[in-house]
């Protein structure tokens, strides 16, 4: 009989655990890389559609404005939105507004969003898509980047609600 003594597990259960070690550690890198990664992607959604809302309310505004000074809405885009946008209250056709169904003043319109300040970066954000006819209101869209929420939906449905309510009020007048 030969005298064999069994081999040492020591080595063996040393590596595990480095093994073991490198495996959780990674994990818990990952896992903590993609928390940061969501949380800059939330962020930085938020910030466009803050950007959107605010080119939004903008747009609106000017359009709403021209609206109260003519009459119509306006059928083409046109150097005359950007002047009646500059309006500070509404004070002609749409200026009684029973139910509050649109804002008539630019701070109202602005909300707590706030306006964009540039009309030309407003511009590229908005899509305006503009009715055969003056006697309908545009559609106001932001060609697929986000819009805020506001109570009852989106910035998107809140302004276009003003447009087709005010479309509503310039066809009684």
């Amino acid at each position: 009989m030969s005298d064999q003594s069994a081999p040492d597990p020591t080595p063996v259960v040393n590596r595990s655990r480095v093994v073991l070690t490198i495996y959780l550690a990674v994990f818990v890198m990952a896992a903590v890389g993609m928390t940061i990664f969501g949380f800059k992607v939330v962020s930085d959604v938020k910030a466009r559609a803050g950007e959107s809302d605010a080119a939004l309310r903008l747009v609106a505004w000017q359009i709403l404005a021209y609206a109260d000074q003519e009459g119509v809405f306006p059928s083409a885009d046109s150097s005359a939105l950007a002047d009646a946008g500059s309006t500070e209250t509404l004070q002609g056709a749409l200026a009684a507004d029973p139910d509050g169904a649109w804002p008539r003043d630019r701070a109202m319109a602005a909300g707590s969003v706030g306006m964009a300040s540039d009309e030309v970066e407003a511009a590229k954000i908005v899509q305006v898509s503009w009715p055969p006819s003056a006697d309908l209101p545009p559609v106001l869209g932001v060609g697929g980047r986000p819009s805020g929420l506001v109570p009852g939906g989106t910035t998107l449905e809140l302004v276009n609600g003003w447009l087709r309510a005010a479309r509503d009020q310039l066809e009684r007048n």
